[in-house]
């Protein structure tokens, strides 16, 4: 155990001792200790409990179908009943195809509500209704602190379980709801060459691009799991997966059917709406664009004409781009199209950390729905190539591609029966400054630093926290490896403004420190660890500050400039590597103020927009795509070079760089290109790689549909040459 545990009085919910007697021997997520120091502020709605944690695990042994119902009823039990699968045995079976495997990783969810019951003696869970109606006293919110605290810790310590991981839930459950929910009805048509999926924030369903029939309005969208669990109502979930809910293509075309009566797409959005007050609040469709129309658009969309003139020029932003059957579609036009919406009140909060839990569990409903076609295919055949688009990621993390859902997407890549195809966006630097006369010039924006440590060795930066800012600021501190017995490092954190000997917070790893205001409520943490669940090859420490905003509902910490200083004290190996990592947190789309938080070095370190690629970008099995800018008005994508916000590569020597790119700002003097909206005929203008993705997800879909494989496919990434910084350029 390197170093000495930091002492430090308890915080909230945790019992410091407790916790800290198993830093040595288990991977204990950071983020998990946050939750309990500050009670769970942040994951309910107006101080209230969330219903759920929402959780990801690596199991020790992979499971098949035969043990899958009883691992999870004997966790169950041993748990006391707080602990459910949302994934069913079925989705737990070993994958179909050439490559039969278990299911090593898996989401779990840890009920409130058990931990309400137990806290009150009767140790069952209580209905939703009757618990969550009233503010909780400060006595009960502590008797149900500890046992939340007990069970997460005993959870950890479980012995089937490698490690797990918290996903940052927002938002209510509703536990008392069947949780079998409604399979995937048979494919009613012939088995298509090639299927489409998207994981979205919105699927506007009814656009004309995403029609399977523009004379009936009927919907080429096969399915749609929307993930918000905002509104404790009975709705229609998944099998397996209660929560959230879906819609069958007879669902939306039932809806969709109004079109043909002359209704307006407007009134159409007002009745999804309608509907979304009763059943979940999921993503609305008024406003005239969105992210998920953007990208579908592009992934699937039916058109005329290409939506990216290629030549430099654009069309005038008065003329509207009115999609119809036409025979020059491509065969992702014409594909089956599913769409997972992850949840509303999640994607509203622009950082990542909430990610996992809900996107493994979209990628495991999404593999049902395509292998849900073998029903039409012949014996032992596997079910058409699936590709799934995913622009979403979060720029912290280790980026070195061991991270829980890193691990479960090359697992399913690696033993799904037909050809997978995981195409991510590469991310965006997101505030990187840049030189106004010289715009192929670059400066670093904050958002990543660097450092080397060796014994005795200094770095201090600093982390300058926006006023009115609405959500907590994660700083991610990783190191390249893990300290040996002997070895000791210190991380100390000020407030702004302090001039503290030996700062305001100081840890040694491993061990937690914490920062209360005037009334006790925790506004800041430190938290330094050996082993954590992100990655199996590094040690972390995080750092935590409160939202600035001011509010009755929670307490705010001081905006300005926090110092950092991280000392290695002790070091037997050779010096290490630091990387920092600014949670991206910026207001939501709508709000005029900028809120990421963004690193400043003060001596020892440097800042640097290199190897920015999300977290989730770095497995090895996924595509990953970046975005590309015509070098001059000319310019085509063949003599283009990455967007300015477009994120750099992989931390490999030498750098890994993009699979593919995709050209997204095609004029100097105007960036980006022109997407649809939400409704017919709304076109808007976009950037990043949340954009290039789904252009090379639809070119890979072709591919396939063509009869070519992901290994032709690979080899035409490899003839870019292996350190081309663009990869294979999407025509």
């Amino acid at each position: 155990m390197p170093g000495n545990t930091s002492s430090a009085p308890s915080a909230g919910w945790l019992d410091i001792p407790q916790w800290t007697a198993v830093f040595a021997d288990y991977d204990i997520d950071p983020y998990v200790l946050w939750a309990l120091a500050t009670e769970l502020r942040g994951f309910g709605r107006g101080g209230q409990f969330p219903g759920v944690l929402n959780l990801i695990a690596e199991l020790e042994t992979p499971l098949g179908d035969k043990d899958s119902a009883a691992f999870f009823e004997s966790l169950n039990r041993s748990n006391q009943h707080p602990l459910k699968g949302y994934v069913p045995a079925a989705y737990f079976a070993p994958y179909p195809g050439k490559n039969p495997a278990g299911t090593r990783y898996v989401t779990l969810r840890l009920d409130v509500a058990a931990a309400v019951g137990a806290s009150a003696g009767g140790g069952e869970p209580v209905p939703a209704a009757g618990w969550q109606e009233t503010e909780p006293s400060a006595d009960e919110r502590k008797r149900i602190g500890q046992v939340i605290a007990e069970r997460l810790l005993r959870l950890i310590r479980q012995s089937p379980i490698r490690r797990v991981q918290l996903g940052h839930s927002r938002g209510d459950f509703c536990p008392d709801r069947a949780p079998e929910g409604t399979a995937f009805p048979g494919p009613v048509r012939e088995v298509p060459e090639v299927l489409l999926a998207s994981v979205e924030d919105t699927c506007p369903f009814f656009h004309a691009a995403l029609r399977a029939d523009p004379v009936t309005c009927a919907t080429r969208v096969a399915v749609l799991w929307d993930q918000s669990v905002i509104a404790p109502q009975p709705r229609a979930v998944p099998h397996g997966f209660p929560y959230g809910t879906q819609c069958f293509q007879s669902d939306l075309n039932a809806l969709a059917g109004a079109l043909n009566a002359g209704t307006d797409e407007q009134d159409l959005a007002d009745a999804w709406e309608r509907a979304a007050v009763a059943n979940g609040r999921f993503a609305s469709l008024r406003p005239r664009a969105s992210h998920g129309a953007a990208v579908l658009g592009l992934l699937a969309g039916r058109s005329t004409a290409p939506a990216l003139p290629m030549g430099g020029v654009l069309p005038g932003e008065g003329e509207s781009w009115q999609p119809t059957v036409c025979a020059g579609d491509d065969a992702a036009a014409a594909a089956p199209l599913a769409v997972v919406q992850l949840p509303r009140e999640q994607t509203q909060v622009s950082s990542g950390r909430w990610l996992a839990p809900h996107l493994l569990d979209a990628l495991r409903y999404l593999l049902g729905w395509a292998w849900s076609f073998r029903a039409n295919t012949a014996a032992g055949e596997a079910p058409p190539p699936l590709v799934v688009n995913v622009s979403y990621g979060s720029q912290t993390g280790p980026h070195d591609g061991t991270g829980i859902l890193e691990c479960a997407m090359d697992e399913m890549c690696d033993h799904y029966g037909a050809d997978l195809a995981l195409v991510l966006a590469a991310g965006n630097s997101h505030g990187s400054e840049r030189d106004a006369d010289d715009d192929s010039r670059i400066l670093p924006g904050g958002i990543h630093g660097r450092a080397t440590l060796s014994a005795g060795g200094k770095a201090r930066f600093g982390l300058r926290v926006p006023p009115d800012k609405q959500h907590e600021t994660a700083l991610e501190l990783w190191f390249d490896r893990r300290l040996a017995d002997g070895e000791q490092l210190v991380v100390r954190l000020w407030k702004p403004g302090s001039s503290t000997q030996g700062g305001d917070l100081s840890v040694s790893l491993p061990g937690s420190s914490w920062l209360s205001d005037g009334s006790g409520e925790v506004i800041a943490g430190v938290m330094a660890l050996n082993r954590v669940p992100q990655s199996t090859t590094k040690a972390m420490a995080l750092v935590m500050v409160a939202a600035t905003q001011i509010s009755s509902r929670h307490p705010e910490a001081p905006a300005g400039e926090w110092q950092l200083e991280v000392e290695v004290t002790r070091l037997s190996h050779p010096p290490l590597a630091l990387d920092l990592w600014v949670e991206r947190d910026d207001s939501v789309v709508g709000a005029s103020r900028g809120q990421q938080a963004r690193l400043r070095v003060r001596s020892g370190g440097e800042l640097t927009d290199e190897a920015t690629f999300t977290h989730v970008a770095h497995g090895a099995r996924p595509f990953v795509v970046t975005a590309l800018r015509a070098r001059d008005q000319d310019g085509t994508p063949a003599a283009a070079q990455p967007s300015v916000y477009s994120s750099a590569g992989r931390p490999h020597n030498p750098p890994r760089f993009a699979d593919f790119s995709a050209l997204v700002d095609p004029l100097r003097w105007a960036h980006g290109m022109r997407v649809m909206g939400n409704h017919s005929g709304v076109m808007v203008r976009a950037n990043g790689t949340s954009l290039a993705a789904p252009q090379a997800a639809r070119w890979l879909a072709n591919q396939l549909a063509a009869g070519k494989s992901l290994t032709w496919v690979r080899g035409q990434i490899g003839a870019s040459g292996p350190t081309a910084r663009v990869g294979k350029v999407v025509p």
